[in-house]
């Protein structure tokens, strides 16, 4: 399974550095997530299972030899093997986890697979009336024969326009959760893996920022560290989900 970085190297986090900071880093907090492991564990164990059917031992084998064996090419197998079950488990991550299809942890991201919301749900989006949408999501006709800044600038407008009429009109409830810089973001993860790996506070803080004060009688390095802690347990917990809504 996912293998953490070392939280002391800084370097360890080359690759969330240069991440998407709506798709990748969302990631990142997603397959830390006990739940997500879980149910993981879960889609992987089945598509082992449907793949070492026609291979009896080939399972045992696996296990006793601590590898997933070319997991990516038994993912493609259980596709074709078993569509029905292939496509409940992508409508499971639709539904649960707001992805397209569902990753093991120790997957990387990229640009190819994941961490985006399903958009392509028709149901989802509301028509219009009289220029007042009837839910947060609609569907904006563009004309894509026209330059694209005109085209975005156009479509800007009108999504300014809209969006203040559904909050007037109260079928609209704007987000009030920010995006973070993403500097925040890798603190936390390092954090994450810190804790994960048994390390107290204390020790935390005089790694990630020795030059911090923290005098016995105020330990202010303690506290703000134990505050970026919960921080990073809430984005762990689901509070990954604001960093996979462009609307923010």
């Amino acid at each position: 399974m996912f293998k953490r970085p070392n939280w002391q190297e800084m370097s360890a986090y080359k690759k969330s550095k240069s991440m998407d900071l709506h798709g990748g880093m969302a990631w990142e907090f997603m397959r830390r997530n006990p739940e997500y492991q879980h149910d993981a564990a879960l889609y992987r164990a089945e598509i082992l299972q449907t793949f070492t059917r026609p291979i009896p031992g080939y399972l045992k084998w696996l296990k006793d030899n601590h590898t997933s064996d070319c997991f990516e090419s038994q993912r493609n197998f259980f596709s074709t093997a078993d569509p029905k079950a292939y496509v409940k488990w992508m409508f499971f991550a639709r539904e649960k986890w707001l992805i397209n299809f569902m990753l093991v942890p120790d997957d990387d991201w990229s640009q190819h697979n994941i961490l985006f919301p399903t958009w392509e749900d028709s149901q989802s989006f509301e028509r219009t009336e009289f220029s007042r949408p009837k839910g947060p999501r609609v569907l904006i006709p563009v004309d894509l024969s026209e330059p694209l800044d005109l085209v975005l600038k156009r479509a800007a407008f009108r999504i300014r326009a809209l969006r203040k009429s559904g909050i007037e009109e109260g079928t609209v409830k704007p987000q009030k959760k920010r995006v973070a810089a993403k500097g925040i973001y890798i603190t936390q993860l390092r954090i994450l893996d810190a804790v994960a790996a048994g390390i107290a506070i204390k020790e935390i803080g005089e790694t990630l920022a020795p030059a911090d004060a923290n005098p016995p009688d105020v330990r202010g390095r303690d506290k703000r560290f134990e505050k970026a802690k919960k921080a990073a347990e809430k984005m762990q917990a689901g509070g990954f989900r604001v960093l996979m809504c462009k609307e923010i």
